[in-house]
């Protein structure tokens, strides 16, 4: 078995380091070939039962290039985060929420809450 060890050479180990190096950095290179967009609403959660009747909903988009909100397109700050006014209907509301990346892939998230005036 040491025999076997003692064959490998140096240059080959730092040959397989390097091929490592390279796949590891075309991956992360890649990423937002591989995920596609995601969207992340902080505010309000699912199922939530509100007493406003106009809210702000807030949340983060990563690798998109469009956003819509119930149809309309919204717009992220530099980093990604988005904040929007939406006015509910008294009982159950939808919000739906899509994003776009320029591949034209899509994510959707769905909310559903309910108004319940006081």
């Amino acid at each position: 078995m040491r025999a076997s060890l003692k064959k490998i050479r140096p240059g080959i180990i730092v040959i397989a380091i390097i091929v490592v190096f390279i796949m590891g950095y075309a991956y992360f290179g890649a990423a937002d070939l591989i995920k596609g967009p995601k969207i992340t609403v902080t505010y309000p959660p699912n199922g939530a039962t509100l007493n406003k009747g106009v809210i702000a909903v807030t949340g983060e988009a990563q690798r998109i290039a469009t956003l819509f909100m119930n149809g309309r397109q919204i717009f992220t700050d530099k980093t990604g985060h988005f904040k929007e006014t939406l006015l509910l209907a008294k009982g159950y509301n939808i919000i739906e929420l899509a994003a776009r990346d320029k591949f034209g892939r899509v994510a959707e998230q769905t909310l559903e809450v309910v108004f319940k005036q006081n």
